[in-house]
């Protein structure tokens, strides 16, 4: 259960662990009402969002209700977002907690850290142990801080982390692992065997999807290297229907030809432009033969994450505006070099 002060960057958090786009997020406050999601990934574990404790003109209500939702909590997660030390109305409803629940666990977790940079965070180089940029070290002074806030009322220490711009945005995300694995470890007994025995399953099948993924993407690829125009398209959205269906197949679905084709085809949709001249550039000599094989490889890794996303979370028969809006972020990621086409 994820419980904070307004703007703490609850709602991301919690679309980043869930890896969806489950909770409106943005500058305003968007959560008003609490949200629950099974977390697939983890067996039977429920994240619960809620609104935050300082919502104006009800925040005692907020309160009220998020400590009624505690009763049936293993964990609360206690979300401060960098570089907030106005913590008033987290302590309060902390101190509360531990009234109601004095054995309930409490983790804190400083998160957006990647505000301490916003432009050229990297969350692949960024360190805490030890700190030694200017910026870790700033961000290592305000956990601190937190932890002399919080600690003495109980709190299980603090875990910096960010979530992103989105539940997609993985170059900014930071030390989400680390965040699961201090919230298996303070699951009670009955639950902690489930949570840990599905990540191993799910962390299995997302390597088998990465490598149907990347067969597809080489496949498809090569098809279009075939200088005739209309045919490497067929061949191609042949190689992506089924790569759709093999990835269902993982996560217990068996899809026909023809449903998987319609998904194929709203995911294909997003890049109507980009295909289309393709085709045309194929009647140049010398030069379809350069500019296909890279969008055709860009294309189907984006597709396949895509659908990967939407099996994982149990959703066989997502709508056309979905897929395409899900494929186009991908791609997005995917296009320019520096991503890289084996991302997965």
């Amino acid at each position: 259960m994820l419980v904070g002060q307004t703007g703490a960057g609850k709602s991301s958090l919690f679309n980043a662990l869930l890896e969806g786009d489950h909770q409106r997020v943005g500058v305003t406050p968007t959560t008003r009402f609490s949200a629950e999601r099974p977390w697939a990934a983890r067996g039977r574990a429920l994240l619960i969002d809620t609104p935050g404790l300082n919502e104006e003109g009800a925040a005692e209500d907020v309160a009220a209700r998020a400590l009624e939702a505690v009763a049936d909590a293993h964990v609360v997660l206690a979300v401060v977002g960098y570089p907030d030390r106005a913590i008033e109305g987290l302590r309060s409803f902390v101190q509360r907690v531990r009234e109601a629940e004095p054995a309930l666990p409490i983790l804190m977790l400083g998160t957006r850290v990647d505000l301490v940079n916003p432009r050229g965070f990297d969350a692949t180089a960024f360190r805490l142990d030890p700190p030694t940029t200017e910026h870790e070290q700033k961000v290592s002074r305000w956990l601190d801080y937190l932890n002399s806030e919080l600690g003495p009322l109980g709190v299980r220490g603090v875990i910096a982390c960010s979530a992103g711009e989105g539940a997609a945005d993985r170059a900014r995300q930071f030390n989400l692992v680390s965040v699961a694995g201090a919230i298996e470890q303070l699951l009670p007994e009955r639950v902690r065997v489930d949570f840990v025995r599905r990540g191993r399953v799910f962390a299995s099948k997302d390597e088998k999807a990465r490598r149907i993924i990347l067969a597809a993407s080489a496949a498809a690829g090569a098809a279009a290297v075939v200088p005739i125009p209309i045919a490497d398209a067929v061949a191609i959205t042949s190689i992506q229907v089924g790569m759709i269906i093999s990835l269902a197949s993982l996560y217990g679905m068996t899809l026909s030809w023809s449903s998987a084709a319609g998904l194929a085809s709203a995911g294909l949709a997003a890049f109507v432009g980009p295909m289309f001249f393709q085709q045309l550039v194929k009647l140049l000599p010398g030069v379809g033969s350069i500019i296909g094989p890279g969008v055709a490889t860009a294309i189907t890794l984006a597709m396949g994450h895509a659908f990967n996303r939407f099996f994982m979370q149990g959703q066989f028969n997502p709508s056309a505006e979905a897929v395409k809006a899900a494929t186009r972020r991908e791609y997005q990621r995917r296009k320019q070099p520096s991503a890289g086409d084996t991302d997965a």
